[in-house]
């Protein structure tokens, strides 16, 4: 009662929300790092949607993609933790 409803995506929306992260990130050309991250993240949002077509069915073949979406956006995120830190930033806790 009167609580917010935490919103639990499937494998497709989170698909969709990499999918459009991705775009985003790959709009901007001058930052080879930013365009290697935006590869990753569609990379993964391509897992995502692959385990979203195995739900109800073969449940490893889920879990394969989802740890190899899972292993993208790590690669994505050191991506752009290792540029932060080469532009002077602070290195953020991982």
């Amino acid at each position: 009662m009167g609580e917010d409803v935490l919103d639990d995506p499937g494998a497709g929306e989170i698909a969709t929300l990499l999918a459009d992260i991705a775009e985003r990130a790959a709009a901007d050309r001058r930052d080879p790092v930013l365009g290697e991250a935006a590869r990753l993240l569609d990379r993964a949002a391509r897992e995502c949607a692959r385990a979203d077509r195995f739900l109800g069915g073969f449940l490893p073949q889920v879990v394969r993609h989802l740890r190899t979406a899972l292993g993208l956006l790590r690669q994505a995120r050191q991506e752009l933790m290792d540029r932060q830190v080469d532009h002077g930033g602070a290195p953020v806790a991982r």
